[in-house]
C-alpha cells in the first residue's frame, strides 16, 4: 500500500483541516506544497481546480470534507466525528457553515498559534498587527488557540527517501 500523499497550500484552512486529520489519526503521509501551477495539476487529478488533494489507495480525493470522510471510513480510530447520529449531523453542519462563512476570511495566518506547522514568514504591516491584537482578545480566538494547544500534536508526515540526508 502506497504512502498517502497530500497536495496542499500551507496557509489554506482547508489544507490545515486535512493535515490535522492525518496527524490526529497518526496516518503516515507525505506532503507536497504546490506552487502557482497548482490549478492545472489539481484539475488533471480531480477535475476541480482546488486543493487540498489526497492520493489515497490509488485515488485522488479533493475537497477537505470528502477527504476527511474517506479517512474516517478507512481509519475509524481515533474518531473525528461524534458517534451519536444527531451530534454528528450538527458537527457536519457546523463544519460546512465555518467552511463557507469563516474560512474565506483566512484567520489562521493572523492567529498564528505556536503549534501551527506553517507559520508566516513575513512581517505583518502595522495595521494588520493592530487588527491581529484585537482578534487575539476575542473569545473565539482564545478558544481556537486552546484547541491548537490541546489537540494539534506532532505531524505524521514522513519525508520521501530522496529527501532524507
Amino acid at each position: 500500500m502506497a504512502t498517502p500523499e497530500l497536495w496542499h497550500i500551507p496557509l489554506s484552512h482547508f489544507s490545515e483541516k486535512v493535515r490535522w486529520a492525518l496527524d490526529y489519526k497518526g496516518i503516515a503521509h507525505q506532503r507536497r506544497v504546490l506552487g502557482p501551477d497548482y490549478l492545472i495539476r489539481a484539475w488533471r487529478a480531480t477535475g476541480r481546480g482546488t486543493l487540498p488533494i489526497l492520493f489515497l489507495d490509488g485515488r485522488a480525493l479533493g475537497d477537505s470534507t470528502h477527504i476527511i470522510a474517506a479517512l474516517e471510513e478507512r481509519h475509524p480510530d481515533p474518531p473525528l466525528y461524534p458517534a451519536d447520529t444527531e451530534a454528528r449531523r450538527r458537527a457536519l453542519a457546523l463544519e460546512d457553515e465555518l467552511d463557507e462563512a469563516l474560512g474565506p476570511a483566512l484567520l489562521s495566518p493572523l492567529l498564528q498559534p505556536p503549534e501551527i506547522q506553517y507559520p508566516l514568514r513575513v512581517e505583518l504591516p502595522a495595521y494588520l498587527k493592530d487588527y491581529r491584537a484585537n482578534i487575539l482578545e476575542h473569545p473565539a480566538s482564545q478558544w481556537a488557540a486552546g484547541i491548537y494547544q490541546r489537540h494539534r500534536g506532532r505531524s505524521a508526515e514522513v519525508l520521501p527517501a530522496s529527501s532524507v540526508t
